[in-house]
This record gives structure tokens, C-alpha cells and sequence, in this order.
């Protein structure tokens, strides 16, 4: 007889993974949403993109509140059928795309003086543009991708093609930021200071080498559809150290500070730009899958016994020790803002919080980053069965 390994491996770690990600992203968006409900304008014309916004952040909303309801029936192990799953999924696709439709109303808002301006065109306009033409048409396909009657090939092949867009929207938005803050401050801002010559390097070509990675990966799997070819470990690490970077920018500032001055660029990250650690909690998920091998891929192995060339235990062990750091760290960036609502007086820069940030927050990084590499490092290895 021939016994064959589950590939549910670390099913506990994604679990949890899971329920920490929903419940962060719904904290989120219960913030912006009511930090928009206090802040809003009520004067032209501001009031023609914020009236949509508020609007799109609701939808986004619903959209949360329906996938921490899946998470959970999903973790409890209630009786969920994927008929029952699917359903709920288009739902939260379809309000994330009216989300971000939203978008489009600060992309023509014409009304704004400045609207025909180099910075404001990289800064709002082209970016509002890509996030409300470009994901709302990957969603809506997807959403029609996610029929119970279709296979789910299709649903997995606009998923990652979501991924890519999503990553090209990404490096758009904070490209544009950071280049809009050049032009305002002149190219001496990043001459004369080489942590914001760093920032501009990371952001503009580390991110842009990932969507291209990412699209090179993707591009190659959905010309063949199949899922024994499907890669976890690099489509994690690859939305893994998506979910990264706005830590990584974050902490150059916890150490630095705002190197040559306040400009756009810092304004835009620790004010406006806390939707971009929207991406930070989704690696609570995609860290314990760089470890998960793929069912198809256990299929294969008959007449022999898949195992890990590690020790399951210490891994394991190192994936909730790195899942505890993020949401520890997480929690105290979320309270930093919660606590001043309805006000914008953020704390990250007062104590006891900036402390505890630079320390919980650099912990989860260089950890994130270990198991990151210790994903491609660790092999599935052959052992043949007694």
C-alpha cells in the first residue's frame, strides 16, 4: 500500500492567516470610512470626488463584512458549500469594483483649479484613472468568471490576473506620488538626501521589476490553465513582498524621518497614503503559503511519500511567531489612528507608539522577509515508502 501525503500542510497558520486579514482589512476600511464621514468637503470641488468616495469606501465596506463571514464559517468549519462560497465571492468582487469606479470621479474632477497641472496629473488624475477603469474591468470579469456553472480554471486565471493589475495600479499610485513631490520640490530632493533617492529607486523600480515578474508568472500559466504547474511559493512571494513595501517605507521614515523637509510624497504615505497598508495584512495569508504544496502536485507523487526537508514543528512555530509580530504591529498602527478620530492628529510619531512601531514593525519585516527566503530554500523531496 501506498499512502500519500495531504497537501493540506500548515492548515492552521492559513487559517489564522486568514481570519487576521479579514478582520484587518475590515478595521481599515471602518476607518477611512468614518474618518471620510468627519473630513469630507462640503464645497466645490472637492465635493464632487469626496461625495463619490465616501460612496466607494461603503461598497468596499459590505464587500469586507461578506468576506470575514466566508473566512469564518471557512476557519469554524461550518457547513458552507462551494456553490454557497462562490455566490458570496462575486458579491465582494462586485462591491470591490464599484469601489473602485469610485476613483473616476477624482479623475475628471475638472473643477479643481490646479487640474490641467503636471503634478496634479501624476499625483491624482493618472492614477484615479488606472484604479477606476482598469481593476473595475478585471472585477467585473472575474465576477462573471466565479459562475458555479464555469470551471475554475477561468476564476483562477482573472484572479491572478487581478494580482498583476492590482500590482501595476500599486506602483502607478505611489510612482505618481512620488513624482508629483519631485516636481514640487525640485530633483534636488533626491540628490542631496539618499534615503529619498532610496524611497524613489524601491518605489519606482522595485515595484515595477514586480508587476513585471508577476505578469511574466501569470502570463505563463494561463497559456496552459494547468494546475499541477501552479506555482504557490512564487505568486506568494511575489504578493508578499507587495504587502511589504509599505512597511519597508514606513520604517525608513520611523528612522529617518521626513529627510529634506515635509513634502507631498510623506504627506501622501502617513496621511492619505495609510490605504496603501491595505497590502500589508494580506501577508498574514500569503506567508503560510509559500509552505503549502499543491494538491495536484501530491496527486503525482504515487509510490512515494511526500515530506518537507525541514522540520514541520520549528516552521510552523516560526509562522504564528511572525503572524503575531504583524498583527501586534498592526493593531498599535491602527490604534495610532483610531484614537484621534474624528480628528487627523495621527499619533505615529508620538509615544508611546513610535517606539513600539520601529520595534514590532522592523521584527515583522526581517522575519517576513527569512520565511520568504527559506520558502524557495525549503524542497519537497521524494522519499520512497517502506
Amino acid at each position: 500500500m501506498v499512502r500519500l501525503l495531504s497537501d493540506l500542510k500548515f492548515d492552521l497558520p492559513v487559517k489564522v492567516g486568514l481570519l487576521l486579514a479579514t478582520i484587518s482589512w475590515l478595521s481599515y476600511i471602518f476607518y477611512d470610512f468614518n474618518i471620510g464621514i468627519f473630513s469630507r468637503h462640503t464645497t466645490m470641488p472637492l465635493i464632487v470626488e469626496d461625495i463619490p468616495a465616501v460612496w466607494g469606501v461603503g461598497f468596499r465596506m459590505v464587500a469586507a463584512v461578506i468576506l470575514l463571514l466566508i473566512v469564518v464559517f471557512f476557519v469554524i468549519k461550518r457547513e458552507f458549500s462551494q456553490s454557497d462560497a462562490k455566490v458570496a465571492f462575486r458579491f465582494v468582487v462586485l462591491f470591490e469594483a464599484l469601489y473602485f469606479l469610485s476613483y473616476l470621479a477624482a479623475a475628471f474632477n475638472v473643477w479643481g483649479r490646479d487640474y490641467l497641472t503636471l503634478i496634479r496629473v501624476f499625483e491624482k488624475s493618472l492614477p484615479s484613472f488606472i484604479d477606476g477603469f482598469l481593476l473595475p474591468i478585471v472585477l467585473i470579469k472575474l465576477f462573471f468568471e466565479l459562475n458555479p456553472n464555469k470551471p475554475k480554471r477561468g476564476a483562477i486565471k482573472w484572479v491572478l490576473i487581478y494580482v498583476s493589475a492590482f500590482i501595476f495600479a500599486f506602483w502607478f499610485n505611489n510612482s505618481g506620488e512620488w513624482i508629483g513631490t519631485v516636481l514640487a520640490k525640485g530633483s534636488a530632493y533626491l540628490t542631496q538626501y539618499p534615503i529619498n533617492l532610496f524611497s524613489f529607486v524601491v518605489t519606482l523600480v522595485g515595484l515595477f521589476a514586480l508587476f513585471l515578474y508577476s505578469t511574466k508568472f501569470i502570463s505563463k500559466w494561463t497559456k496552459t490553465k494547468i494546475l499541477t504547474n501552479f506555482d504557490l511559493r512564487k505568486i506568494g512571494a511575489v504578493i508578499t513582498l507587495l504587502g511589504l513595501y509599505p512597511l519597508f517605507i514606513f520604517l525608513l521614515w520611523l528612522f529617518f524621518g521626513s529627510v529634506g523637509g515635509w513634502g507631498t510624497w510623506y504627506a501622501w504615505f502617513l496621511g492619505h497614503g495609510y490605504m496603501s497598508f491595505i497590502a500589508l495584512p494580506i501577508t498574514f495569508i500569503t506567508i503560510p503559503l509559500l509552505f503549502r504544496t499543491n494538491r495536484e502536485e501530491a496527486k503525482l507523487g504515487a509510490g512515494k511519500q511526500t515530506t518537507l526537508n525541514k522540520d514541520k514543528k520549528r516552521l510552523t512555530a516560526l509562522l504564528f511567531s511572525t503572524q503575531a509580530l504583524g498583527i501586534i504591529f498592526f493593531t498599535i498602527f491602527t490604534l495610532a489612528y483610531y484614537i484621534p478620530i474624528p480628528t487627523r492628529n495621527f499619533l505615529i510619531g508620538s509615544e508611546p507608539f513610535f517606539s513600539l512601531m520601529k520595534i514590532f514593525g522592523t521584527l515583522y519585516f526581517v522575519f517576513a522577509l527569512v520565511l520568504v527566503l527559506l520558502s524557495f530554500s525549503t524542497k519537497i523531496i521524494d522519499k520512497p515508502t517502506i
